[in-house]
């Protein structure tokens, strides 16, 4: 499971180790008409209110639809003053944030970290974009996608527990090139030769225009690259 899924896991279990200890410590016993006795929680305790701030909170960071998720846990929680309702509302809290957590432990969710990077290598690839198409600036925008690779590519060899750095003769620990890392993680199955391929020669273009080469690629090439990098990104999620 990836390093993200498995603090989003945690987290999780974090606050649903709230309701255990109100289940633990917050509860009360009732006798009903015909007197028999029930147990309830006491919806107006300090730790209630934390449990359920905490849950919802965790559920709308983690959740892809964190507020819909919410809302339809809780609805309008302080709607009602009956114990019996806000204790129900708390269990469909519990119950979200529960298959939630088979959903990650399950692979059927990127973890939030993977989230946040797509937003921001997108934001980066919509600047290289801007470059090219308003400004047509070639050679930053074929930099900064290549930037965004680079990166996106050191993280797909933590996700598949492939080094990034290896040791030189004189034992010094030596960050891996692009090109040796997109080797390795076709090695490990990460994904097939033509996407390494195609990682091969946007390194090409991102080299050549690191160091001025600039006549050995053209914009159409870049624009291209831009897009093919775009793709590569979300069929290979980091």
């Amino acid at each position: 499971m990836p390093a993200d899924a498995v603090e989003a896991v945690q987290q999780i279990d974090d606050a649903l180790q709230l309701y255990s200890i109100i289940e633990q410590k917050d509860r009360h016993t009732r006798r009903d008409a015909r007197g028999k006795e029930s147990t309830f929680l006491d919806a107006s305790s300090e730790v209630f209110a934390e449990a359920i701030s905490v849950m919802r909170t965790t559920l709308d960071r983690l959740s892809p639809e964190g507020d819909k998720a919410s809302k339809v846990a809780l609805g309008d929680l302080y709607a009602s003053q009956s114990t019996g309702v806000l204790v129900s509302k708390l269990k469909l809290l519990v119950g979200a944030l529960r298959g939630l957590k088979r959903d990650y432990l399950a692979g059927r969710l990127r973890g939030f970290g993977e989230i946040v990077r797509s937003e921001v290598f997108s934001d980066f690839l919509e600047m290289a974009e801007y470059l090219i198409r308003d400004e047509g600036l070639k050679d930053p925008a074929a930099v900064l996608a290549g930037g965004v690779l680079e990166q996106h590519i050191r993280k797909l060899c933590d996700k598949h527990s492939v080094p990034t750095t290896f040791t030189d003769g004189k034992g010094n620990v030596v960050p891996k090139k692009l090109n040796a890392m997109n080797q390795d993680l076709a090695k490990a199955g990460a994904y097939g030769s033509n996407d390494q391929k195609m990682v091969v020669g946007w390194a090409a273009f991102r080299n050549d225009a690191a160091h001025a080469q600039y006549g050995n690629y053209t914009a159409d090439q870049i624009k291209l690259m831009i897009q093919g990098i775009r793709d590569f990104l979300a069929r290979n999620p980091a």
